[in-house]
């Protein structure tokens, strides 16, 4: 099937798309939460010293206050994209919202980047060649959108924000991945030793390729339900004509 047709119309239960919101706003408040505490502190707190806050982002801001500000911006924004009341009878906020999704999107994987820069100014090794792809593929993916809904095809559009929501939720794999790692091997410390090293240097890249595969499957649902549509209302009105 063509993926930039742009004829195909989507649709899916509500209960279904409330299921996703929900979870968008779930997963995504793993990092806003704590990121909107950092902010916080860094914004009306006058050094670190009675903080738990690493004193980079108190003496050098910048990177923390734009990495963090975005990143709230789109733990608000992202997860309504996929309401289909907002994109029916609100097609102007829906539009709206997106640019600022897909651009608040793009500045928090960049602001990143120069977060990294920043905290970790001595280490290049795996961790941050990750990251900087992270980024390029968060920006890719969100230009792609974008550029989809301009054209007015829908159904590239929904696959490329699938990808770059996806992309946008590695950081939050990595920390459920180390997590579910520490609870298995917690009751061997040789294992968990060797384990966990890894899980440090190449976990963005392992959390990367699990949310490339969720982001495929949800894909291909996408576009077998594009598919289904159209041959569905045409059933639907041959019944009707026979009746």
């Amino acid at each position: 099937m063509n993926l930039y047709n742009h004829k195909v119309h989507l649709t899916s239960s509500g209960k279904e798309q409330w299921k996703v919101i929900c979870l968008l706003f779930l997963l995504l408040a793993i990092p806003a939460v704590p990121g909107a505490t950092i902010l916080y502190a860094v914004l009306f707190e006058t050094s670190a010293a009675n903080t738990a806050i690493n004193p980079t982002y108190f003496a050098k801001p910048a990177a923390i206050l734009l990495h963090g500000g975005a990143g709230i911006i789109f733990f608000l924004t992202i997860p309504l994209q996929f309401s289909r009341r907002l994109r029916t009878k609100y097609s102007y906020a829906h539009k709206f919202m997106g640019r600022v999704a897909a651009l608040s999107g793009c500045t928090m994987a960049l602001a990143g980047v120069w977060l990294y820069h920043v905290v970790s100014a001595d280490k290049f090794g795996a961790p941050y060649v990750a990251l900087v792809l992270l980024a390029f593929l968060i920006c890719g993916c969100f230009a792609r959108a974008v550029i989809c809904a301009m054209k007015k095809n829908l159904l590239a559009h929904q696959v490329w924000v699938t990808y770059a929501v996806a992309f946008s939720l590695v950081e939050v794999s990595r920390v459920i991945l180390e997590v579910l790692v520490y609870l298995a091997f917690a009751g061997t410390e040789t294992t968990l030793a060797v384990i966990t090293p890894v899980i440090l240097e190449y976990g963005r890249f392992i959390a990367m390729a699990v949310n490339i595969l969720i982001a495929t499957v949800l894909a291909t649902r996408i576009q077998v339900r594009a598919q289904q549509s159209p041959m569905q209302t045409t059933a639907r009105r041959v019944t009707a004509e026979t009746l």
